[in-house]
């Protein structure tokens, strides 16, 4: 296999390679997703969450209450946040300055995920095609989808590797012999 440059002049080798992917990309969620999802509550620490997100190799944890309801997500972006600003007096001095509602002061003191981690969350479903999804993390820059049924509970994630996945082997079974 070769990985190549590819200049604007030349999308006749990108064209038709993405456009004769549309039976993959009209495939479901359901299809490529994996269900063997790692999720945390809202009251666990960064510290902990970190801690499984390194174990684990994962960028990004889904924060689920007691029904399994997605509630938010946290990412390593988010408990970076934390060694943004540093801690004790001189913190105490920026929340003067920036007052107490500054979000970037609200993470880097978070005690608990539910104070670090982001509410709204961009979903899909398990019916929903691939196409919508690819839109769905192009238009969010999001690198992966939580996947919830009807009532909102977490059943599965989808990453953007999952796709290109799914984009491979269609197309794999597509060449000659």
């Amino acid at each position: 296999m070769r990985v190549q440059r590819i200049r604007p002049s030349e999308r006749f080798f990108v064209t038709p390679f993405f456009e004769s992917l549309a039976p993959t990309m009209d495939r479901q969620v359901r299809d490529v997703m994996t269900s063997d999802v790692v999720a945390t509550a809202g009251d666990a620490t960064p510290y902990e969450v970190a801690q499984a997100m390194v174990q684990e190799r994962i960028e990004t944890l889904p924060v689920v209450d007691r029904d399994l309801k997605l509630v938010g997500i946290v990412s390593e972006d988010d408990l970076l946040s934390q060694v943004n600003f540093p801690h004790g007096k001189i913190l105490d001095g920026l929340k003067a300055l920036f007052g107490q509602g500054d979000r970037r002061l609200e993470k880097a003191m978070a005690q608990r995920v539910e104070d670090l981690m982001s509410r709204e969350v961009c979903t899909v479903t398990p019916e929903d095609s691939l196409q919508r999804a690819a839109e769905l993390m192009i238009a969010r820059h999001v690198r992966v989808l939580p996947v919830v049924d009807a009532e909102g509970r977490l059943v599965g994630m989808l990453l953007r590797r999952h796709i290109l996945q799914a984009m491979l082997q269609w197309s794999e079974r597509q060449q000659p012999g």
